[in-house]
């Protein structure tokens, strides 16, 4: 299994998960296990945090939100395909792109799915993405296109992109742009 884990930190707490499917938190200060969570499945982009919530996204396709002082379940969420990358989360929404070109919008209180978008993806690509940037009222996203694009928050539709990869060479290899 191939996955770049992530840790999250706030104040005084880290927050961990392994590709087992074991989601930690532990003490900053000596690393004590304030509680540990196993999903019994990988676990692949490791941990988004927001103020008081945890997201990780499984192998099976889903984003389990938590709550980050005791890691109970708050809501699961089925995705378009599996994230290998931290969900980024707002005051309302939660923002994940999945490895198939798509980045989608979830109500951050009960997982339901407000918006999607769909980059596409080229012939090949290497296998992950970068954590979609929250900003203000903007989603910053890079994609396997050689794009970056900003969407808007509330809607999911594009305020700007910019290509800045340009696919050149003789081979698919050659023309690989992910930006990630």
């Amino acid at each position: 299994l191939h996955a770049r884990m992530t840790v999250a930190v706030d104040d005084d707490t880290v927050y961990a998960a392994d590709t087992t499917g074991r989601l930690s938190s532990l003490t900053l200060e000596d690393g004590k296990r304030l509680w540990e969570t196993d999903f019994e499945q990988p676990i692949l982009g490791g941990v988004g945090l927001d103020d008081d919530q945890l997201y990780v996204s499984l192998q099976e396709g889903s984003l389990v939100a938590l709550a980050a002082d005791s890691g109970e379940e708050l809501w699961r969420a089925m995705l378009p395909s599996e994230s290998v990358s931290p969900a980024a989360a707002d005051d309302r929404r939660v923002y994940v792109q999945t490895v198939d070109g798509r980045v989608t919008a979830l109500n951050r209180n009960d997982g339901s799915q407000l918006w999607t978008y769909e980059a596409g993806l080229p012939v090949l690509s290497v296998r992950g993405t970068g954590a979609p940037t929250v900003l203000d009222q903007m989603v910053v996203v890079g994609f396997a296109t050689g794009k970056v694009v900003a969407l808007d928050a509330n809607l999911g539709v594009p305020r700007w992109d910019v290509r800045l990869g340009v696919p050149d060479g003789r081979s698919e290899l050659e023309r690989l742009v992910d930006v990630v």
